[in-house]
């Protein structure tokens, strides 16, 4: 009887069958850039230890957990992950990931992206507010540097750039 081999990715949302392999997936095998993507992959009939997950084109680090490991792609494009058997050292299943990148985050100041903010909405805020629009990813992102504008009567009075 042929193996059934499982692999589950991190932020599930659809399965694929192919034969007698069962793939689960996030949004079309995508991996991002700049996140440890985990990967965990189960075997019917054997322990996880047996195998390893192999790549050439993309960092993979195991985890404690031997049915478990961590993508951190550098560069876009497609990533073929081998799962290897450990005793035959003959890769059992291929399956295929794209990695991109995280699309550019919003910042907001105030629950607001733009325009114009009071001095008595603006002066109890903490910080600037980074986040993914539309995305089920809560990355965190530093902000490098920005730009504070204050206008009155159509004129900029106070111009400064932050950085650091």
């Amino acid at each position: 009887m042929r193996q059934v081999v499982f692999i589950i990715i991190s932020l599930l949302h659809s399965v694929f069958v192919f034969g007698q392999q069962s793939l689960a997936s996030n949004n079309e095998n995508t991996i991002y850039i700049g996140l440890h993507n985990s990967i965990d992959f189960l075997v019917q009939e054997y322990p996880c230890d047996r195998y390893t997950l192999v790549t050439d084109s993309t960092e993979i680090e195991p985890t404690d957990d031997p049915c478990s490991y961590i993508l951190k792609p550098n560069v876009p494009g497609k990533i073929k992950i081998g799962m290897k058997d450990k005793k035959t050292n003959k890769i059992v299943s291929e399956f295929n990931f794209r990695a991109r990148l995280l699309p550019p985050p919003v910042i907001r100041l105030a629950g607001k992206k733009n325009g114009e903010i009071s001095k008595t909405v603006m002066k109890p805020q903490r910080g600037l507010l980074t986040i993914l629009e539309g995305f089920n990813i809560d990355a965190r992102f530093e902000v490098l540097s920005f730009t504070v504008i204050i206008v009155r009567n159509k004129q900029a009075i106070f111009y400064h750039e932050n950085t650091g």
